[in-house]
């Protein structure tokens, strides 16, 4: 082999070793651009898991606040509809006084008491029983409120109660 064939066939290793680095060297750069690409990818798919997952808990929290609310708008719409009653049974029971207190007879109420009433203890009772407030009923009877109220505790005393509305009860079984 003379020197040019040689030099030649030099020339054409180089060139195929050349020609393979580079291909090597193109490869190498097509896998990291694809792992590049599939990292964006996983990357994408993690913000778009993330966003569904936070929209999820976005949607759940709207539910539970709605449900939440429409419960305690259920809950305020029913105390509206008890104090209505409420307020609506206190009229009847505050315009049935007036009512009894004119059915009141002292001896039939003294027949059922250990002790009776005096006549003015019972007058006493019965506005007292009639709705009408401790001033109302010393000017009524023109007496001070002071004995309208020494008048109530003895009637009070005398049936077994501790207040108005305890007494009002009592009237009420009594009739």
């Amino acid at each position: 082999m003379n020197s040019v064939e040689v030099k030649t066939r030099v020339a054409d290793l180089e060139t195929k070793y050349e020609t393979t680095k580079k291909e090597k060297e193109i490869q190498k750069l097509t896998f990291e651009s694809q792992l590049k690409d599939a990292n964006l990818a996983e990357a994408r798919n993690a913000q778009i898991a993330l966003a569904t997952g936070a929209a999820s808990i976005i949607l759940i929290l709207v539910v539970f606040f709605t449900a939440r609310y429409k419960k305690e708008k259920a809950e305020r719409e029913a105390q509206v509809l008890q104090v209505e009653a409420l307020q609506k049974r206190f009229m009847e029971l505050h315009s049935s006084p007036s009512e009894l207190s004119v059915e009141l007879d002292m001896e039939t109420l003294n027949k059922k008491l250990h002790t009776p009433l005096t006549e003015r203890e019972f007058d006493t009772l019965k506005h007292c029983v009639a709705g009408k407030t401790n001033s109302e009923i010393a000017k009524q009877l023109f007496i001070t409120v002071s004995t309208v109220k020494f008048h109530l505790r003895n009637a009070y005393s005398k049936l077994g109660v501790s207040n108005r509305k305890e007494a009002f009860q009592f009237m009420l079984k009594s009739v």
